[in-house]
């Protein structure tokens, strides 16, 4: 009878962990389908850098097809001097248990792009590191509007800079943030002295509440036009 009962007790275990070891199956079924699927590349790679898994959003980021990179080692994405900042960031996953960086990468033709990847670590059940993951999106066409985006404000900036007209950029409290150089001229000051200093600090006095309701008006409609009158380093009335 002991033995009977000892066995069913057994059987009973198996019983759990089968139904276990089935439940992890099915989750990880599912989270390889979200990784197969995404619009993102997924890697996993084991500690010498080899592909244990790539999806093919990567693969195809890249040129290849995942069977072409399975069991393939990470440094053919990338340019010696690539791999030589990746390899730079793995001291930061060991630290920290990963990253977020800027990397570029190389595609099957050679041409060099831009990615963001999250780099991090899987870990047995004994907390033992196993596999590297990472994430990576290509940021192409985010890096050409960034450097469009660059390019224009520089063109503005030139303008303003040459522009005959005062400019000056005030914070909500009146404190002057920016300013070209013919609003210095225009004032009498110099810029890094106008820089720390608050537009109410030119005010004429006749028109200082005038101007806090010009203020006012700039902050509930977004614009405002109007006439004041401020005054310049060596008191002279500046009608603006």
């Amino acid at each position: 009878m002991k033995d009977t009962a000892r066995t069913k007790d057994q059987l009973i275990a198996e019983l759990k962990e089968l139904r276990k070891d089935t439940a992890n199956m099915k989750e990880l079924k599912r989270y390889k389908t979200i990784c197969d699927r995404a619009g993102y590349g997924v890697v996993i790679r084991d500690l010498t850098g080899h592909f244990a898994y790539i999806n093919d959003a990567m693969a195809l980021m890249h040129g290849y097809t995942t069977e072409e990179l399975a069991g393939k080692h990470y440094s053919i994405m990338h340019t010696p001097e690539q791999v030589e900042y990746v390899e730079s960031l793995e001291k930061t996953r060991r630290l920290k248990g990963g990253f977020i960086a800027e990397i570029s990468h190389k595609r099957r033709d050679g041409t060099i792009f831009p990615t963001l990847m999250n780099g991090t670590m899987l870990e047995d059940e004994n907390g033992n590191h196993i596999y590297n993951t990472a994430t990576a999106i290509d940021i192409t066409e985010l890096k050409r509007m960034e450097d469009e985006l660059r390019r224009q404000i520089q063109r503005v900036e030139r303008i303003l800079e040459t522009a005959m007209d005062g400019f000056l950029i005030i914070a909500m409290d009146g404190k002057i943030l920016d300013m070209n150089n013919s609003a210095s001229t225009i004032f009498g000051y110099p810029r890094d002295e106008m820089l720390s200093a608050n537009i109410r600090d030119f005010e004429d006095p006749e028109d200082a509440n005038g101007n806090v309701a010009h203020f006012k008006k700039i902050m509930k409609q977004g614009f405002h036009r109007f006439a004041t009158k401020y005054r310049s380093r060596e008191g002279r009335a500046l009608y603006l």
